[in-house]
């Protein structure tokens, strides 16, 4: 996937959607060079969405790449893309694996005009129809409830300074409360000391198990 932005660039962007196995449902780390057939992108947000497809010895895996900033110019690294396939039959043969890999495009977007409404996304599945029980051939539906929307802090207040005690120069102890957001089962957390997030001081895997309180200096 590529960008051209009107009257500014001066040849294409590579955005660097490139899944491991592992982002599409499967086992490894390499990135591999996906094939990709529709493309959408959500009016309200900005978020870029397209339908790919792959195989290798292990078998078929497709769904809808993702990226919330596609038009964010990234100074070091590359763009985060993320890859839906929840549902999907992954890392099987042809027969039972989708596929969304029909063209023109395999995908379609609705919803996308109102910030306050979820993005719906539609692809089709290349298998021919079977009407008497519509096993193959399915026309298949996600709705995006986290793109436009981020958890919301309950607690402590957003933009709340936490007290310090200025003996031993640690702040108080708090506990970050948020309401859940649609489905969500897991978070990312990063805590640091600019709004940018280039100071991080820590990161999700500092919390994967209970921290003891900090005493003295």
């Amino acid at each position: 996937i590529y960008r051209w932005v009107i009257g500014t660039s001066t040849s294409w962007k590579d955005l660097e959607a490139k899944p491991t196995l592992t982002q599409m449902g499967g086992t490894g780390t390499s990135k591999n060079d996906v094939f990709y057939y529709g493309i959408g992108l959500g009016k309200s947000d900005g978020t870029l969405y397209a339908t790919y497809a792959y195989a290798d010895s292990s078998g078929w895996y497709t769904g809808v790449a993702r990226c919330l900033t596609p038009a964010v110019e990234v100074c070091c690294g590359a763009l985060v893309w993320d890859y839906l396939h929840a549902g999907l039959t992954v890392k099987a043969s042809s027969t039972s694996a989708q596929q969304f890999n029909l063209e023109v495009a395999s995908l379609d977007i609705c919803g996308c005009l109102d910030a306050t409404t979820n993005s719906k996304l539609w692809a089709i599945d290349n298998d021919p129809y079977k009407m008497a029980d519509g096993k193959d051939g399915t026309l298949w539906a996600y709705e995006d409830c986290v793109a436009k929307v981020a958890p919301k802090l309950t607690a402590v207040a957003d933009k709340a300074t936490v007290a310090a005690d200025p003996c031993v120069c640690f702040a108080d102890v708090f506990t970050l409360t948020w309401g859940r957001l649609c489905s969500a089962c897991e978070y990312d957390i990063q805590v640091a000391l600019d709004k940018g997030f280039k100071q991080i001081v820590k990161d999700t895997a500092d919390f994967t198990t209970a921290m003891p309180s900090r005493k003295g200096p």
